[in-house]
């Protein structure tokens, strides 16, 4: 990967959530309405809404992580609890980038019925603090059993996914290495650090996403990583995706130095996302259906192997 030879990380801290902060009671910011005619194809958003809260937990006794929760939501912002409880999905941003231009990604999930937690780190780098994925879940599984708009939101006691972005993917393996809370790793244009031994997750599923266009994130090094992992293990690799696609109002500073931005961006995501859904499905829901089309493969612009 680009910018220091991923990655002189900074060493994992042992730390607790000790209690969550102000949990927050008011529906939530609304980012999409729900469609019911939307059918929720892989890919393509599903039919709830999609809304977000924000709250800071108490993390090592005396800091707060200021946390972004975008949740599967009814037209007025509150929880849309038909499908209660969620599967929780934790996400870390790249270097330099704001959780804010991955809210599309958020509420994409959650519109197919996903909670997702994206924690704060400072100055936007997620190797300052490894441990912020670890901390924002267990932050989440405090604050759902109170009364308030994240109440049962998600089952305090099933696993979740650990998703990076960058660095941000890097941190998330590492995060995956350590805690057994995190049942699978979503890295997105990353890999692994070395001497993280993945090995030690050996049956845990593990999803690598490149893409074609990416000149920040050698392709040969994210293939190498994919050999290193055990089974169930994906690679995905998908045509006309540079590095910050996955990034919304990406500044001139990062975009002259990425590939070619993608020609249809909303196509190239949908490409994308339609291999991330079924992966999550397969692995948070244990959905044979998805399980069945990821080894039909087959898929538009995406090359996957197993």
């Amino acid at each position: 990967m680009r910018r220091r030879s991923l990655l002189t990380l900074v060493p994992l801290a042992l730390t607790v959530t000790t209690a969550c902060g102000r949990v927050p009671t008011r529906p939530g910011e609304m980012l999409v309405a729900p469609d019911p005619m939307r059918a929720g194809v892989a890919g393509t958003d599903g039919p709830r809404g999609a809304a977000r809260v924000s709250f800071a937990a108490q993390v090592r006794v005396t800091e707060a992580l200021p946390v972004d929760v975008v949740f599967p939501a009814r037209g007025d912002g509150t929880l849309d609890v038909g499908g209660a409880p969620y599967p929780a999905v934790v996400f870390l941003q790249d270097e330099g980038v704001t959780r804010a231009r991955y809210f599309w990604l958020a509420q994409h999930l959650a519109t197919r019925g996903y909670v997702v937690v994206l924690p704060d780190h400072p100055f936007n780098l997620p190797t300052l603090d490894t441990d912020r994925a670890i901390e924002a879940l267990r932050a989440l599984r405090e604050a759902v059993p109170d009364d308030g708009t994240l109440h049962d939101a998600v089952d305090t006691s099933a696993p979740a996914v650990v998703m990076g972005h960058g660095l941000g993917g890097t941190v998330a393996v590492r995060q995956w290495v350590a805690f057994p809370e995190f049942r699978g790793v979503s890295v997105l244009a990353s890999f692994p650090a070395v001497g993280d031994d993945v090995t030690a997750r050996a049956g845990s599923p593990a999803m690598l996403m490149a893409g074609a266009a990416d000149v920040l994130t050698p392709l040969t090094r994210m293939q190498q990583a994919f050999l290193t992992l055990r089974a169930p293990r994906l690679y995905a690799q998908v045509e006309a995706l540079n590095h910050y696609a996955w990034t919304d109002d990406v500044p001139n500073s990062q975009l002259v130095s990425d590939g070619p931005r993608p020609r249809d961006l909303a196509a190239t995501r949908r490409a994308a996302l339609t291999v991330v859904d079924l992966w999550l499905d397969e692995t948070l829901r244990a959905d044979a259906d998805a399980t069945a089309a990821l080894s039909r493969g087959g898929f538009t612009d995406v090359t996957v192997l197993r």
